[in-house]
């Protein structure tokens, strides 16, 4: 969350604040998307990479890894769930606080 922005390059800050504007829907579509993407990608290499060995193996390896860093928004992926978690959390805090 917000409190750990301390550990954060000037870059990562900027994603957090971009991501941190957007609503919890957006977000939560967002997030969909990109897990959609990772199954199509994980999918497509799946069978490829079983049926090579070696140095074929490896290329494959290294195309889906890339592959998958374009689909995750560039490493955006996981900072996009914490940020979700993040604001669900806040959300049901801010809901029990109004039934008090």
């Amino acid at each position: 969350g917000p409190e750990s922005l301390e550990h954060c390059n000037e870059e990562q800050k900027q994603q957090i604040f971009a991501l941190w504007s957007k609503s919890l829907g957006s977000l939560s579509t967002q997030l969909e998307v990109m897990e959609e993407n990772i199954k199509e990608v994980e999918d497509m290499y799946a069978q490829q990479i079983g049926a090579s060995s070696g140095e074929k193996k490896e290329t494959l390896l290294q195309e889906k890894n890339d592959r998958l860093y374009e689909v995750t928004g560039h490493g955006t992926y996981t900072m996009l769930k914490k940020i979700i978690q993040w604001k669900e959390t806040e959300l049901k805090a801010a809901e029990r606080a109004a039934e008090l």
